[in-house]
């Protein structure tokens, strides 16, 4: 870009964004000041005139030949969204790139907006959307994800994934006993325990909904998904949350309904599903405070 420009050059030194003008082979014509100023504080310090604008992404497959695209006329504009990780901080940055004819030439201007605040957002939003906000715990949205993924990680990998449906046994007494407030603490007293039983990047414990949680076991055989279901059964019982309206224990209990499956192209997720929710229901036919195996073999 020609020096004896001072105008424009000023007018983009002003602007916050990052900013560069390339030619026809990725070339650097200019940068301005924004640009330099980022560059020295992740000490990226280049003689950028004349620097390769291909060599800065590494020449990434999708950035270099949209933008190449760009110099050949083939369209009007590139907008693309990448993260630049440092070790003092991880940023995104909306890419824009606009051709631009200057003497003759075809050239691209391209500005870099950092939009991390905004990525922060929607991080936030999304982990909103997919918790339950009285647990904390994931939601049904986020089980229904969850679910899925595993099944076809187990489908591909033909290994097993167990379900283990759980229920506060008579928790509509315990509202009606102490309240609701107090039926919230319970929950949330709970859940805090069940959290602990999903350590592994497979596992999802979630609040399935109401007085119901659900927990996801990727890659676990049908022997080590009811030895968790009876530690669960016994972490609930060493709570001593007390329910006067029950039995002759009078503590909150939970009933699980244990099943497990290797996933199969032809068959569905649902009847897995079907499965812990029928187990649950013979737990609860058999006195309560216990789980029950669904054999699906």
């Amino acid at each position: 870009m020609p020096t004896t420009e001072p105008f424009y050059r000023k007018a983009l030194d002003a602007i916050e964004h990052h900013i560069a003008i390339i030619d026809h082979n990725g070339t650097i014509r200019f940068v301005n000041q924004a640009w330099i100023q980022f560059a020295d504080s992740i000490n990226e310090q280049h003689h950028w005139l004349g620097y390769s604008y291909w060599k800065l992404f590494n020449n990434n497959e999708v950035v270099v030949p949209q933008l190449q695209r760009l110099l050949a006329g083939e369209q009007e504009q590139f907008q693309h969204e990448y993260c630049f990780h440092s070790e003092q901080q991880q940023r995104w940055y909306l890419l824009t790139a606009n051709p631009m004819e200057w003497q003759g030439q075809r050239l691209v201007l391209v500005s870099h907006c950092d939009i991390t605040a905004q990525k922060n957002t929607e991080q936030q939003v999304r982990e909103l959307t997919l918790q339950d906000s009285l647990t904390t715990l994931p939601n049904r949205r986020h089980f229904t994800q969850f679910f899925d993924q595993e099944w076809r990680r187990g489908a591909r990998q033909q290994q097993p994934l167990s379900l283990l449906l759980l229920d506060i046994d008579r928790f509509k007494w315990y509202n009606d006993s102490y309240g609701h407030q107090q039926g919230d603490r319970c929950l949330q007293q709970i859940a805090g325990l069940l959290s602990q039983f999903a350590q592994r990047p497979g596992d999802l414990m979630a609040r399935y909904g109401g007085e119901e949680f659900v927990l996801v076991l990727a890659n676990t055989p049908a022997s080590a998904a009811q030895r968790i279901a009876e530690k669960l059964v016994e972490a609930v019982n060493k709570l001593q949350i007390p329910h006067q309206d029950v039995g002759p224990d009078p503590i909150v209990t939970v009933s699980i309904g244990v099943a497990t499956q290797i996933p199969q192209p032809d068959l569905e997720q649902a009847q897995l599903f079907k499965a812990a929710d029928l187990a649950l229901y013979q737990a609860k036919k058999q006195g309560r405070n216990r789980f029950a195996y669904a054999d699906l073999n």
